[in-house]
């Protein structure tokens, strides 16, 4: 699940809905817990931000 927008706050909850067909594409059973990690950028051209 690369490039996933998080807008988040100081109130906000540290969770995540992935949909049916983004839980089955990565292969997820229901109720799954799973780390989202932050990935620093390549330091190429290609990336904006």
């Amino acid at each position: 699940l690369e490039d996933m927008l998080v807008r988040a706050d100081e109130t906000s909850k540290l969770e995540v809905h992935i949909d049916t067909d983004e839980g089955n594409a990565v292969n997820l059973d229901s109720a799954t817990e799973v780390e989202l990690l932050k990935q620093e950028p390549c330091g190429c051209q290609s990336h904006t931000n």
